[in-house]
């Protein structure tokens, strides 16, 4: 089933993620001037020069809410994107961590998606009681009726820690790291003993998604299940776009990776019988033409705009002007362009309302929420549900952070009286007040990190400026924004530094377990555990790291080399860059996991063949 339109859009929401914050004049809480007139409604011209100019009519961005949403979600990503607070962050981490390249990664967001991720001044999500149900975990199985009542099946077994692999061998010979080309054999050693023989680790069959009973993970030709319907996105750029072109290029990426999935590639039949290949042949253009039609647009038109559906999806993408962009279902696009630009009012948007200044700002109407929690469509787990029910008591729950604000955070809650806020802010004050004794009374603690020390004042203002209050039915957790948090990015380095070790042990650690895995399965297909293929050369030959590729999720790069080739060849030696990073491969090429060789241990000198 392909990616629906919305997962384009909703990318945008995640970059709220970053962090929060930007510069006042990337975006205030006016909503900007927009056009919903005759004008807006012309077609776009794909762009041969100038851009169009802003419109001046206003757009709400409550348009696309339906009166009884469950929640709404407000991010600004540019000015995330553009504050020095977070820009600072972000150049720390991709200090210490070469693996982050947050630039990049925008880049190749807007090569995907066809605009800059820069240029989006707010997304508004708005999510449906239906949505949520479909989202939110279930804490339980669901019971199997018998005859004697409900039966939700044994308790689920306790698993042990994880079992280390073998010794594998995989360390270099030397404490010194080595490093060399992955494709290249390993060295004989010059002394090495039989080590004992080892049984094969057994592993767990892997879960089968299609075979899960989850009705979940059920798809729309197994049984008829139709996924839960999406929620309705807005999306406001701060430059007007070409809506053709963005389509246009949408719809050629779209046909290239169906092209890339099911196209006919010779190369990797690998000697299959003929009869094989042709019903793979087969099954691959059907495959291709069901996925070219799964992404194919269709247009129709509504109040002067038009609408266009991917497939046979209900989800509608629109247009408003060349600024604006709509996606939802069906009836909810159709809703907003009816209402001519302005907002559905209801008691959930007059909350966010109010934050729509505000870096990140989230509205929920906990009524329909209790609702769903009694009739058991959203379960909430116990222990959060001791937290959550005296709050669930209430009408409204609003959150909103600003990085450049006054307050770093804020969050309301909306009791159903003035009695159930004191009654709320009698029982969470003292709590709060514990807590923060707590944090501040541990600042010089054993526990604490060395590298979190620089932190330390930055921490302790932040705590000091936190307070609740209540005022008749409202009940207000503010944190105070304290003064130098210009400072953070210098500060949370050590953290940062420290951190970025512990995930590349990680990583490493991971690294040897995938590898050791990757030489039993090995073994058990050929008797016997990958070695150097000697292939056109005595002197040189294919590694095993070559040889286990298959092994390690990278069959399409080891069907691409020569096998009767060395290492080292033209042709080879152009793969070397795109070995895995499981091997402990550089930059350079050079892997950094090796291997004993020889007549006398495991990863004997003997050729491997591969049928």
């Amino acid at each position: 089933m392909n990616r629906p339109i919305a997962w384009m859009l909703l990318t945008s929401v995640l970059l709220g993620a970053v962090g929060c914050g930007g510069a006042k004049d990337a975006g205030s809480g006016t909503t900007p001037a927009v056009t919903t007139g005759a004008e807006a409604n012309q077609p776009v011209v794909p762009s041969t020069g100038a851009v169009p100019v802003a419109p001046t009519v206003e757009i709400s961005p409550f348009i696309h809410h339906t009166p009884g949403d469950v929640a709404l979600v407000m991010v600004r990503p540019a000015r995330a994107m553009s504050n020095p607070i977070v820009t600072g962050l972000i150049k720390e981490i991709e200090a210490v961590d070469p693996s982050v390249n947050v630039a990049g990664e925008l880049k190749k967001m807007e090569e995907d998606l066809g605009i800059d991720p820069k240029q989006i001044e707010y997304v508004v999500v708005s999510v449906s009681p239906q949505t949520l149900a479909a989202v939110v975990p279930k804490s339980r199985p669901e019971p199997n009726f018998g005859p004697s009542g409900p039966d939700f099946g044994p308790p689920p077994e306790e698993k042990s820690g994880e079992a280390s692999p073998d010794t594998l061998g995989t360390e270099p010979a030397t404490p010194e790291e080595k490093t060399e080309s992955p494709c290249a054999e390993e060295p004989v050693a010059a002394v090495a003993e039989e080590p004992a023989a080892t049984e094969p680790v057994a592993t767990e069959e892997p879960v089968n998604a299609a075979t899960s009973e989850d009705p979940a993970m059920a798809s729309e030709d197994l049984g008829g299940f139709e996924m839960p319907p999406s929620p309705a996105i807005l999306v406001r750029l701060l430059t007007p776009i070409d809506s053709e072109k963005l389509l246009a290029d949408r719809a050629a990426k779209d046909k290239a990776q169906a092209e890339r999935i099911y196209g006919d590639d010779e190369s990797g039949y690998g000697g299959l019988p003929k009869e094989v290949v042709e019903q793979i042949k087969k099954d691959n253009a059907e495959n291709l033409q069901r996925m070219l039609a799964d992404s194919a647009m269709t247009r129709s038109e509504h109040g002067g705009l038009t609408l266009h559906q991917k497939g046979k999806s209900k989800d509608r993408l629109c247009f408003l002007n060349p600024q604006t962009i709509l996606f939802g279902p069906e009836e909810v696009v159709k809703a907003a362009i009816d209402r001519h630009g302005d907002a559905a009012a209801s008691p959930l948007s007059a909350q966010l309302q109010t934050l729509v200044d505000r870096d990140l700002a989230i509205a929920v109407d906990l009524a329909p929420v209790q609702a769903m929690s009694k009739s058991g469509q959203v379960e909430i787990p116990f222990p959060v549900m001791l937290f959550a029910a005296p709050l669930l008591q209430c009408q409204f729950l609003s959150l909103a952070a600003d990085i450049n604000g006054g307050n770093l955070l804020q969050v309301n809650l909306v009791a159903a009286d003035e009695a159930g806020a004191k009654g709320l802010h009698g029982m969470l004050n003292p709590q709060l007040k514990n807590m923060i004794a707590q944090a501040l009374a541990a600042k010089n603690g054993p526990a604490l990190p060395a590298e979190a020390s620089p932190l330390l004042p930055l921490g302790e203002k932040i705590l000091n400026g936190t307070q609740l209050t209540q005022t008749g039915d409202l009940l207000s957790l503010v944190v105070a924004r304290p003064a130098g948090l210009e400072e953070l990015p210098t500060l949370v380095r050590p953290m940062l530094v420290e951190a970025a070790k512990k995930k590349a042990e990680v990583t490493k650690r991971n690294d040897l377990k995938q590898i050791g895995l990757a030489m039993h399965n090995f073994e058990s297909t050929f008797t016997h555990f990958p070695s150097n293929d000697r292939g056109g050369s005595e002197a040189v030959g294919l590694s095993w790291r070559v040889h286990l590729l298959p092994y390690v999720d990278e069959y399409q790069l080891y069907n691409e080399f020569h096998m009767d080739e060395p290492w080292d060849s033209e042709h080879n030696k152009a793969l070397i860059s795109r070995m895995p990073k499981v091997y402990g491969t550089s930059a350079e090429g050079k892997s950094s996991v090796h291997v004993f060789v020889g007549e006398a241990v495991r990863m004997q000198g003997r050729e491997v063949v591969v049928a």
